[in-house]
């Protein structure tokens, strides 16, 4: 039977995050996100919400209450924009600065092409 820790650390391995980046992107300590994973500490409802947030996820899918990972915003809004926003915040969370700057500067060249066209039509 699967526990919190063993989902927390499936999805973060999944994702190709250290115990590091996970920790940061929550706001706790490395050793404290350890702890999680082996279930040797138990999460505030706080935390275990950021770390449903990070990974797109339910937090009933971390207590394991579903066998489903999909989260519940999704299936209701049936991948509406306001969704793939969340999302796309979520996932520029997880970046490096470095990353986030090339991100950026990407989306600030389609937009600027975008509007480039529209005006030559």
């Amino acid at each position: 039977m699967q526990r919190i820790g063993d989902r927390i650390k499936e999805l973060r391995t999944y994702r190709g995050m250290t115990q590091k980046e996970l920790a940061e992107s929550v706001g706790v300590k490395e050793a404290t996100l350890s702890r999680y994973e082996n279930d040797q500490r138990i999460q505030s409802w706080e935390i275990l919400s950021q770390i449903a947030d990070v990974f797109d996820t339910s937090v009933d899918y971390l207590l394991c209450r579903t066998a489903e990972p999909a989260p519940f915003r999704s299936i209701m809004l049936n991948e509406s924009i306001e969704t793939r926003k969340i999302k796309f915040y979520q996932y520029y969370r997880q970046l490096n600065k470095y990353e986030r700057e090339i991100l950026v500067e990407r989306a600030l060249t389609l937009a600027e092409y975008s509007v480039s066209v529209q005006d030559e039509t």
